[in-house]
Protein backbone atom coordinates (compact mmCIF):
# COMPACT_ATOMS: atom_id res chain seq x y z
CA UNK A 1 0.00 0.00 0.00
CA UNK A 2 1.17 3.09 -0.80
CA UNK A 3 0.53 6.00 1.91
CA UNK A 4 0.78 9.59 1.14
CA UNK A 5 0.84 12.21 4.30
CA UNK A 6 0.15 15.72 4.12
CA UNK A 7 1.66 17.31 7.76
CA UNK A 8 0.89 20.87 8.10
CA UNK A 9 1.63 23.49 6.13
CA UNK A 10 5.62 23.43 4.91
CA UNK A 11 5.07 26.43 2.63
CA UNK A 12 7.02 27.92 -0.15
CA UNK A 13 6.56 31.06 -2.28
CA UNK A 14 5.71 30.22 -5.70
CA UNK A 15 3.04 30.63 -9.00
CA UNK A 16 2.44 29.19 -12.61
CA UNK A 17 -0.78 29.12 -14.53
CA UNK A 18 -3.05 26.72 -13.01
CA UNK A 19 -3.98 23.87 -15.75
CA UNK A 20 -7.56 21.86 -15.52
CA UNK A 21 -7.74 18.94 -12.63
CA UNK A 22 -7.96 15.08 -14.75
CA UNK A 23 -10.17 12.81 -14.32
CA UNK A 24 -9.08 8.84 -14.82
CA UNK A 25 -11.69 5.83 -14.52
CA UNK A 26 -11.10 2.70 -12.51
CA UNK A 27 -8.89 0.34 -12.95
CA UNK A 28 -10.09 -2.88 -14.60
CA UNK A 29 -8.57 -5.40 -12.37
CA UNK A 30 -8.07 -6.41 -8.63
CA UNK A 31 -5.35 -4.26 -6.75
CA UNK A 32 -3.07 -5.59 -4.08
CA UNK A 33 0.66 -5.44 -2.96
CA UNK A 34 1.30 -8.36 -5.65
CA UNK A 35 -0.29 -6.53 -8.59
CA UNK A 36 -3.51 -5.78 -10.59
CA UNK A 37 -5.33 -7.82 -12.67
CA UNK A 38 -2.98 -6.80 -15.65
CA UNK A 39 -0.27 -8.38 -13.67
CA UNK A 40 2.22 -5.39 -12.95
CA UNK A 41 4.06 -5.07 -9.70
CA UNK A 42 3.48 -3.02 -7.15
CA UNK A 43 5.75 -1.55 -3.74
CA UNK A 44 4.42 0.47 -0.93
CA UNK A 45 6.14 4.30 -1.60
CA UNK A 46 6.40 6.49 1.14
CA UNK A 47 6.28 10.15 -0.87
CA UNK A 48 6.55 13.43 1.25
CA UNK A 49 4.39 15.99 0.23
CA UNK A 50 4.34 19.79 0.48
CA UNK A 51 1.11 22.11 -0.40
CA UNK A 52 1.27 24.49 -3.36
CA UNK A 53 2.13 28.35 -2.05
CA UNK A 54 1.05 30.82 -4.27
CA UNK A 55 2.87 34.18 -4.58
CA UNK A 56 0.60 37.04 -4.68
CA UNK A 57 1.91 40.76 -6.22
CA UNK A 58 -0.69 43.15 -4.90
CA UNK A 59 0.12 46.23 -7.43
CA UNK A 60 -1.62 49.32 -5.99
CA UNK A 61 -2.42 52.71 -7.97
CA UNK A 62 -0.63 55.27 -6.72
CA UNK A 63 -1.90 57.94 -8.80
CA UNK A 64 -3.29 61.11 -7.36
CA UNK A 65 -7.24 60.35 -7.65
CA UNK A 66 -6.43 57.52 -5.26
CA UNK A 67 -6.81 60.30 -2.58
CA UNK A 68 -10.42 60.68 -3.53
CA UNK A 69 -13.38 60.42 -1.21
CA UNK A 70 -14.44 57.03 -1.31
CA UNK A 71 -17.35 55.93 1.11
CA UNK A 72 -16.14 57.30 4.70
CA UNK A 73 -12.42 56.92 3.75
CA UNK A 74 -10.65 57.60 0.57
CA UNK A 75 -9.74 54.78 -2.09
CA UNK A 76 -6.15 54.03 -1.11
CA UNK A 77 -7.09 54.05 2.08
CA UNK A 78 -10.44 51.60 1.30
CA UNK A 79 -7.45 49.46 -0.30
CA UNK A 80 -4.87 49.54 2.89
CA UNK A 81 -7.53 48.55 5.32
CA UNK A 82 -9.16 45.82 3.22
CA UNK A 83 -5.31 44.20 3.41
CA UNK A 84 -4.29 44.71 6.80
CA UNK A 85 -6.96 45.22 8.91
CA UNK A 86 -6.14 43.25 11.93
CA UNK A 87 -8.96 41.10 11.87
CA UNK A 88 -10.68 41.16 8.44
CA UNK A 89 -7.15 41.93 6.15
CA UNK A 90 -6.61 39.64 3.39
CA UNK A 91 -3.07 39.12 3.84
CA UNK A 92 -3.44 39.19 8.20
CA UNK A 93 -5.19 36.24 7.18
CA UNK A 94 -3.81 34.77 4.86
CA UNK A 95 -0.39 35.59 5.01
CA UNK A 96 0.73 32.13 6.59
CA UNK A 97 -0.38 30.50 3.30
CA UNK A 98 0.60 32.77 0.83
CA UNK A 99 3.56 34.76 -0.32
CA UNK A 100 2.24 38.53 -0.84
CA UNK A 101 4.62 41.35 -1.91
CA UNK A 102 2.87 45.34 -2.80
CA UNK A 103 4.40 47.56 -4.92
CA UNK A 104 2.95 50.99 -5.38
CA UNK A 105 3.46 53.18 -8.23
CA UNK A 106 3.62 56.63 -8.51
CA UNK A 107 4.94 58.95 -11.30
CA UNK A 108 8.03 59.87 -10.00
CA UNK A 109 10.01 58.03 -12.19
CA UNK A 110 8.40 56.13 -14.80
CA UNK A 111 7.43 54.62 -12.60
CA UNK A 112 8.59 54.52 -9.07
CA UNK A 113 7.78 51.35 -7.41
CA UNK A 114 7.39 51.30 -3.12
CA UNK A 115 7.43 47.64 -3.09
CA UNK A 116 7.63 44.51 -1.00
CA UNK A 117 8.79 41.10 -2.36
CA UNK A 118 6.74 38.03 -2.07
CA UNK A 119 7.34 36.10 1.29
CA UNK A 120 5.70 34.27 3.58
CA UNK A 121 4.38 36.11 6.55
CA UNK A 122 4.65 39.50 4.92
CA UNK A 123 2.19 41.58 6.55
CA UNK A 124 4.68 43.84 7.94
CA UNK A 125 6.52 44.41 4.53
CA UNK A 126 2.74 45.34 2.79
CA UNK A 127 2.36 47.61 5.38
CA UNK A 128 5.26 49.10 4.59
CA UNK A 129 5.25 49.70 0.82
CA UNK A 130 1.58 50.88 1.33
CA UNK A 131 2.35 53.35 4.08
CA UNK A 132 5.57 54.44 2.36
CA UNK A 133 3.48 54.66 -1.28
CA UNK A 134 0.75 56.78 0.53
CA UNK A 135 2.97 59.40 1.67
CA UNK A 136 4.45 59.54 -1.48
CA UNK A 137 4.21 62.43 -4.66
CA UNK A 138 0.67 60.86 -6.56
CA UNK A 139 0.27 62.67 -9.59
CA UNK A 140 -0.28 60.54 -12.77
CA UNK A 141 -0.86 56.74 -13.42
CA UNK A 142 2.01 55.10 -15.11
CA UNK A 143 0.81 51.44 -14.85
CA UNK A 144 2.23 50.21 -17.81
CA UNK A 145 5.86 50.55 -17.15
CA UNK A 146 4.69 49.53 -13.46
CA UNK A 147 3.16 46.12 -14.81
CA UNK A 148 6.17 45.57 -17.30
CA UNK A 149 8.84 45.62 -13.62
CA UNK A 150 6.46 43.30 -11.58
CA UNK A 151 6.15 40.73 -14.15
CA UNK A 152 9.81 40.78 -15.42
CA UNK A 153 10.59 40.15 -11.48
CA UNK A 154 8.10 37.60 -11.15
CA UNK A 155 8.99 35.69 -14.19
CA UNK A 156 12.56 35.71 -13.50
CA UNK A 157 11.87 34.12 -10.24
CA UNK A 158 11.24 30.38 -9.48
CA UNK A 159 8.36 28.89 -7.88
CA UNK A 160 4.43 28.42 -8.73
CA UNK A 161 1.24 29.97 -8.76
CA UNK A 162 2.48 33.45 -9.13
CA UNK A 163 -0.66 36.14 -9.72
CA UNK A 164 -0.87 39.98 -9.69
CA UNK A 165 -3.87 42.02 -8.66
CA UNK A 166 -3.68 45.45 -9.98
CA UNK A 167 -6.15 48.13 -7.23
CA UNK A 168 -6.36 51.09 -9.67
CA UNK A 169 -9.14 53.78 -10.40
CA UNK A 170 -8.70 54.47 -13.82
CA UNK A 171 -6.88 53.68 -17.57
CA UNK A 172 -3.12 54.33 -17.49
CA UNK A 173 -1.50 57.25 -18.71
CA UNK A 174 2.21 59.08 -18.54
CA UNK A 175 4.66 59.51 -16.20
CA UNK A 176 4.17 63.22 -16.52
CA UNK A 177 0.58 63.78 -18.06
CA UNK A 178 -2.52 62.62 -17.40
CA UNK A 179 -3.06 62.82 -21.84
CA UNK A 180 -3.63 59.62 -23.71
CA UNK A 181 -5.15 56.23 -22.93
CA UNK A 182 -2.95 53.44 -22.91
CA UNK A 183 -5.04 50.44 -22.74
CA UNK A 184 -3.91 48.53 -25.21
CA UNK A 185 -0.65 48.76 -24.17
CA UNK A 186 -1.54 47.63 -20.69
CA UNK A 187 -3.38 44.82 -22.28
CA UNK A 188 -0.38 43.35 -24.24
CA UNK A 189 1.87 43.40 -20.91
CA UNK A 190 -0.79 41.41 -19.15
CA UNK A 191 -0.92 38.94 -22.09
CA UNK A 192 2.93 38.58 -21.42
CA UNK A 193 2.65 37.74 -18.10
CA UNK A 194 -0.19 35.09 -18.82
CA UNK A 195 2.09 33.89 -21.40
CA UNK A 196 5.07 33.53 -18.61
CA UNK A 197 2.35 31.52 -16.35
CA UNK A 198 1.71 34.61 -14.39
CA UNK A 199 -1.96 35.07 -13.51
CA UNK A 200 -3.48 38.67 -13.55
CA UNK A 201 -6.77 40.14 -11.92
CA UNK A 202 -7.89 43.60 -11.39
CA UNK A 203 -9.91 45.79 -9.13
CA UNK A 204 -11.40 48.96 -10.35
CA UNK A 205 -11.79 51.37 -7.80
CA UNK A 206 -15.57 53.92 -8.92
CA UNK A 207 -14.06 53.37 -12.25
CA UNK A 208 -16.84 55.11 -13.90
CA UNK A 209 -16.52 54.93 -17.75
CA UNK A 210 -13.62 52.77 -17.97
CA UNK A 211 -15.10 49.37 -17.65
CA UNK A 212 -13.96 48.40 -21.32
CA UNK A 213 -10.31 48.80 -19.60
CA UNK A 214 -10.89 46.44 -16.92
CA UNK A 215 -12.66 43.90 -18.93
CA UNK A 216 -9.81 44.04 -21.05
CA UNK A 217 -7.36 43.27 -18.58
CA UNK A 218 -9.68 40.82 -16.89
CA UNK A 219 -9.62 39.31 -20.39
CA UNK A 220 -5.83 38.95 -20.73
CA UNK A 221 -5.21 38.07 -16.97
CA UNK A 222 -6.86 34.43 -17.41
CA UNK A 223 -6.33 34.43 -21.64
CA UNK A 224 -10.00 34.50 -22.25
CA UNK A 225 -10.59 34.25 -25.95
CA UNK A 226 -13.32 33.53 -28.35
CA UNK A 227 -16.03 36.05 -27.04
CA UNK A 228 -16.16 34.67 -23.63
CA UNK A 229 -15.63 37.25 -20.98
CA UNK A 230 -13.16 37.09 -16.80
CA UNK A 231 -14.63 38.53 -13.97
CA UNK A 232 -13.08 41.98 -12.82
CA UNK A 233 -13.95 43.47 -9.81
CA UNK A 234 -15.77 47.33 -9.94
CA UNK A 235 -15.31 48.18 -6.57
CA UNK A 236 -18.05 51.29 -5.21
CA UNK A 237 -16.95 51.36 -1.55
CA UNK A 238 -14.85 49.89 1.31
CA UNK A 239 -16.93 46.89 1.20
CA UNK A 240 -16.27 46.34 -1.77
CA UNK A 241 -12.93 46.04 -2.26
CA UNK A 242 -12.70 43.65 0.63
CA UNK A 243 -15.06 41.37 -1.03
CA UNK A 244 -13.42 41.59 -4.28
CA UNK A 245 -9.60 41.11 -2.15
CA UNK A 246 -11.58 37.97 -0.81
CA UNK A 247 -12.99 36.99 -4.07
CA UNK A 248 -9.23 36.75 -5.85
CA UNK A 249 -7.56 35.43 -3.26
CA UNK A 250 -10.04 32.90 -2.77
CA UNK A 251 -9.38 31.87 -6.21
CA UNK A 252 -5.57 31.46 -6.08
CA UNK A 253 -5.78 29.34 -2.52
CA UNK A 254 -6.84 26.43 -4.69
CA UNK A 255 -5.89 23.71 -2.27
CA UNK A 256 -2.99 21.83 -4.29
CA UNK A 257 -0.50 19.23 -2.65
CA UNK A 258 2.22 18.56 -4.31
CA UNK A 259 4.40 14.82 -3.89
CA UNK A 260 8.08 14.30 -4.21
CA UNK A 261 7.23 10.85 -6.54
CA UNK A 262 4.97 10.43 -8.95
CA UNK A 263 1.58 8.65 -9.16
CA UNK A 264 -0.07 6.50 -11.39
CA UNK A 265 -2.55 8.51 -13.44
CA UNK A 266 -4.54 5.25 -14.55
CA UNK A 267 -5.35 3.94 -10.77
CA UNK A 268 -5.84 7.70 -9.09
CA UNK A 269 -9.34 6.25 -8.18
CA UNK A 270 -7.81 3.59 -6.08
CA UNK A 271 -7.15 6.64 -3.70
CA UNK A 272 -8.36 6.91 -0.19
CA UNK A 273 -7.71 10.64 0.93
CA UNK A 274 -8.94 11.57 4.06
CA UNK A 275 -9.39 15.14 5.94
CA UNK A 276 -8.65 14.90 9.82
CA UNK A 277 -9.31 10.94 9.21
CA UNK A 278 -12.98 11.81 7.36
CA UNK A 279 -12.44 10.17 3.99
CA UNK A 280 -13.03 12.32 1.17
CA UNK A 281 -14.86 11.29 -2.38
CA UNK A 282 -13.25 11.05 -5.36
CA UNK A 283 -14.04 13.61 -8.08
CA UNK A 284 -16.65 15.38 -5.60
CA UNK A 285 -14.09 16.57 -3.02
CA UNK A 286 -10.65 15.70 -4.53
CA UNK A 287 -8.89 15.21 -8.17
CA UNK A 288 -5.36 14.60 -9.48
CA UNK A 289 -4.20 17.29 -11.22
CA UNK A 290 -1.24 15.60 -12.72
CA UNK A 291 0.77 12.94 -11.61
CA UNK A 292 2.65 14.54 -9.14
CA UNK A 293 -0.13 16.50 -7.69
CA UNK A 294 -3.49 16.03 -6.03
CA UNK A 295 -5.78 19.03 -5.08
CA UNK A 296 -9.01 19.48 -2.59
CA UNK A 297 -12.14 20.86 -4.30
CA UNK A 298 -15.61 21.62 -3.55
CA UNK A 299 -16.74 21.55 0.33
CA UNK A 300 -13.23 19.74 1.35
CA UNK A 301 -11.21 22.86 0.09
CA UNK A 302 -13.30 25.71 1.41
CA UNK A 303 -12.70 23.56 5.10
CA UNK A 304 -9.41 23.49 4.34
CA UNK A 305 -8.57 26.87 3.62
CA UNK A 306 -10.68 27.82 6.42
CA UNK A 307 -9.28 25.92 8.89
CA UNK A 308 -6.87 28.07 11.68
CA UNK A 309 -4.35 25.06 11.89
CA UNK A 310 -4.18 23.03 8.72
CA UNK A 311 -6.19 19.55 8.90
CA UNK A 312 -4.36 16.65 8.55
CA UNK A 313 -4.52 15.22 4.82
CA UNK A 314 -3.77 11.59 3.77
CA UNK A 315 -4.11 9.84 0.61
CA UNK A 316 -3.65 6.47 0.26
CA UNK A 317 -3.05 4.33 -3.12
CA UNK A 318 -3.62 1.23 -3.90
CA UNK A 319 -0.46 0.69 -6.61
CA UNK A 320 1.86 2.54 -8.71
CA UNK A 321 3.81 5.30 -7.53
CA UNK A 322 7.28 5.77 -7.33
CA UNK A 323 10.07 8.06 -5.96
CA UNK A 324 12.26 9.65 -8.43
Amino acid sequence: MIRLTFSGLLLAAGCMAATGPHYYGDDDGTVDNAGDGGGSSCTAVALTTTPVTPAIMLLIDGSGSMGDGFGNTNKYNAVANALLDSTTGIVTKHQARAAFGAAVYTSEQCPRLYSSSCTLNNAGGVDTAITNGGNANHLYNPAVEAITSVVTTLAAGTGQHKTIVLATDGVPNQCNSNAGDRTDEAVAEVTTAFGDGIGFYIIGLGNVGSTAYLQKMANAGVGATGGTNATYWDANGPADVTAAYNAIVDKVLDCELTVDGTIDMARASTGTVKSNGTALAFMTDWVVRDAHTIQLVGSACTEYKAAVTAPEVTATFACGATKP
